[in-house]
């Protein structure tokens, strides 16, 4: 080492005793960061082992995958029917909040009137009709 590397490197071990908060956050970011990475390359490699028995429970050896051109009739097909399941579904959710907004007033109506809902309570009641009703 020549002089001035000398004098660089004292400079800076005195910069870092000088400032030791700010020494020590950039210390602990390091930390943190080289951690996520380790964290980040583990859990992949365990996604990837976890993948690789899946397929050798298969049995299979080779895996052969291909891109699959779909027509635009296809591929409207499949969204309309994407779309009708999802009305289904639409359909049995409001049946069932239906339900339930019954059953509620029915216990409602059950429960004796000791007192009426605090304002809390009707906010609450109220923002819930509101996002239902959407």
């Amino acid at each position: 080492m020549n002089v001035p590397d000398v004098e660089t490197l004292s400079g800076a071990v005195r910069n870092l005793a000088r400032h030791k908060l700010r020494t020590s956050l950039t210390m602990l970011g390091m930390v943190f960061g080289v951690g996520a990475v380790i964290a980040m390359l583990s859990i992949g490699a365990g996604g990837e082992k976890k993948a690789l028995e899946a397929i050798g429970k298969l049995g299979l050896r080779n895996v052969i995958v291909r891109a699959k051109n779909v027509k635009p009739e296809e591929r409207q097909e499949a969204i309309t029917k994407r779309m009708n399941e999802r009305g289904k579904v639409n359909e049995r959710m409001t049946a069932l909040v239906k339900q339930r907004d019954a059953f509620i007033a029915e216990q409602q109506k059950k429960r004796q009137p000791a007192k009426a809902a605090d304002s809390f309570d009707q906010a609450v009641q109220s923002t819930l009709r509101t996002q239902i009703k959407r």
